[in-house]
């Protein structure tokens, strides 16, 4: 056996060293990343007016992050900017409106420091002053105003197309043109009413030649005219209000309390008659809730039938499906108020039941059918339909059936997002003489006279051709007349 000497002898290692890492050079320094400005976009401006010559401060309202202090603003030709300050919410800028710059509506630029131009197209306008005065009637709520107008520089008005709008922001009641008086070169008059809600106080206006062309020649007064407070009268279902209009530009005021019994809705029907030997051409403006012109439901007036012209009750109707306020103002077409000019203004609400539309098509041909019209005189005699029109050239059409022998005339009505015409007929073709109507405003209504004897009353629903509006949803109410 042979033995391996291990004294003075190194121990076995078949592994190489380990280096020591290299150490790794340092990161290059990040040049910080900016952040990404989120400016605008512009939400107001104040004062939306100036005159020639005039020196002001305009405050424009940016929403987002701030504009930033190296902001830019443009007004256009004829208006210097001499500073624009960074203020909490937007700008402060400074302007001089040159005496010889073109009268007319101007787009607002900003250029915020570090981010993407801002516009608010025709947001602000030049204009020429012009004396403002009430002529006639009151300037309030539900009530009617004869405003004089005269430029001061001169400036021919345009007696054909002058509008006057006061500048309260879009949305706001207010006062709005219903016509326009006598002109000359420099002076005129229009006629004014007050929605039912109309802001209270000193009232700016600003008058146009043609509101269709913003470089048309504007006029500007400012604080001309208060607007007074007015409370309308209560009126409750089936109880008129009988009164003579016999001061100048005198209306009548009304405001109504509806409250749907619960599942249940209601149909309104607002009716100004005339007293024997009254000489009102009655016009009826009916209003929801809000009190101002933008969400106006209906408008009718007393229109006798002629050839071509189809004849109308200044009568308005609508459905109601949730407790609510309405309102009612009355005047007289020609504004020719004399002893004779009187009015008997009734409003009564009737109960309906609630249907929903089909799920389905129900096109002519196909209606759906909403069983028996109950009488007029029954507990519940209407009914209310919630439908929409959901697809371009959409046709809803509804059959009601039951209808006894005898002529029996039906009032409808249709509160409609969509601009539409409502045909009603005793025919399911709808060719037989039907009655029909539109909602120019939100909503419409007619009534049906000496229907035919059928069992069957049919109802269509579609869009006006041409409309802007097409789609939406509706709510439409039926009920007997007799």
């Amino acid at each position: 056996m042979v033995m391996l000497a291990t004294a003075g002898c190194e121990p076995l290692d078949d592994t190489d060293p380990v280096e020591p890492p290299t150490p790794a050079d340092p990161p290059d320094p990040v040049d910080p990343v900016e952040p990404v400005k989120n400016v605008g976009p512009i939400t107001g401006i104040t004062p939306r007016t100036a005159l020639l010559g005039q020196k002001l401060t305009v405050m424009i309202a940016i929403a987002g992050d701030p504009a930033g202090p190296a902001s830019d603003v443009s007004f256009g030709l004829g208006i210097d900017v001499i500073k624009a300050v960074e203020v909490p919410g937007g700008l402060a800028v400074d302007i001089i409106v040159e005496a010889d710059a073109a009268s007319g509506s101007r787009d607002v630029t900003v250029l915020p420091d570090g981010a993407a131009p801002l516009s608010a197209p025709k947001a602000f306008t030049i204009a020429s002053a012009m004396d403002v005065t009430v002529a006639a009637g009151k300037a309030e709520q539900g009530g009617l105003v004869r405003i004089d107008v005269a430029t001061k520089d001169g400036r021919k008005l345009a007696p054909a197309t002058f509008d006057l709008d006061s500048l309260l922001d879009a949305g706001v009641p207010t006062l709005f043109q219903i016509a326009r008086g006598t002109f000359t070169d420099t002076t005129g008059n229009v006629v004014m009413l007050g929605d039912p809600l109309a802001k209270l106080g000193l009232l700016s206006f600003l008058g146009t030649n043609d509101p269709s062309d913003p470089q048309s020649p504007a006029f500007f007064a400012a604080d001309a005219v208060t607007v007074a407070a007015r409370a309308p009268v209560p009126l409750a279902s089936g109880t008129p209000s009988n009164v003579a209009l016999s001061a100048p530009l005198q209306t009548a005021f009304y405001s109504i309390d509806l409250a749907p019994q619960a599942s249940e809705g209601l149909l309104v029907d607002g009716h100004a008659k005339l007293p024997g030997g009254s000489t009102l051409t009655p016009v009826v403006y009916a209003y929801p809730a809000s009190g101002k012109l933008d969400d106006i439901l209906d408008i009718k007036e007393d229109v006798v039938a002629a050839p071509g012209v189809e004849g109308t009750q200044a009568r308005v109707a609508y459905p109601v499906t949730a407790a609510t306020t309405g309102f009612f103002v009355v005047f007289d077409k020609g504004f020719v108020n004399t002893a004779t000019t009187q009015l008997s203004f009734e409003f009564r609400s009737y109960r309906a039941t609630i249907a929903a539309e089909q799920a389905g098509p129900h096109a002519i041909g196909a209606p759906q059918n909403l069983g028996v019209l109950p009488a007029s005189g029954d507990a519940l005699p209407g009914r209310i339909v919630n439908g929409s029109l959901d697809t371009p050239g959409e046709i809803d059409a509804y059959v009601l059936s039951g209808f006894p022998a005898g002529i029996r005339d039906i009032q409808v009505s249709i509160l409609s997002e969509a601009e539409v015409d409502v045909i009603v007929d005793h025919v399911p073709g709808f060719d037989d003489d039907p009655t029909t109507f539109s909602n120019v405003d939100r909503g419409a209504s007619g009534t049906t006279t000496n229907f035919a004897v059928d069992p069957n009353r049919y109802i269509r629903v579609g869009a006006t051709n041409g409309a802007t509006r097409k789609l939406g949803k509706y709510v439409l109410g039926i009920r007997a007349v007799n």
